[in-house]
């Protein structure tokens, strides 16, 4: 009895919050076209985080891959494990590849800049480039 008479103004309150609130209807978000609004340093960075991510799960791939490669009755991991590490191979490329065959070469000059000498970064193909952004 104490309790429902302590909550009762509490539930009066939240009854009414969305009418002191004012709250609009929720706007859809828009999708944003890689080559219309982003400017190549944009999409650039878009390049980079998208290669950043991919490296990282291959990285943690191989870590499983390694662990599981001396283990007794773990070769059906090993081998998705390998099949998953194949599909990620196959969403990069060289940085060299990429000068030569990108349609947007513009978004490279990211990559260039904190690439070091020996090219570590982790370059994204064109195909899976398209697919970040939307």
């Amino acid at each position: 009895m104490l309790t429902s008479i302590m909550f009762y103004p509490e539930k009066q309150f939240l009854e009414h919050l969305s009418e002191h609130l004012k709250l609009f209807e929720l706007e859809p978000l828009r999708n944003i076209s890689v080559d219309d609004v982003l400017c190549s340093s944009d999409r650039g960075k878009i390049r980079y985080v998208s290669g950043y991510v991919i490296a990282k799960i291959k990285h943690n791939l191989s870590r499983k891959i390694r662990n599981a490669l001396f283990v007794s009755g773990k070769e059906d991991n090993l081998s998705t494990f390998q099949n998953q590490m194949d599909i990620l191979n196959s969403l990069c490329s060289s940085y060299d590849k990429l000068k030569d065959v990108s349609s947007d070469v513009d978004s490279l000059g990211q990559i260039e800049r904190k690439q070091n000498e020996r090219e570590g970064l982790t370059n994204i193909s064109d195909l899976t480039f398209q697919f970040f952004p939307n």
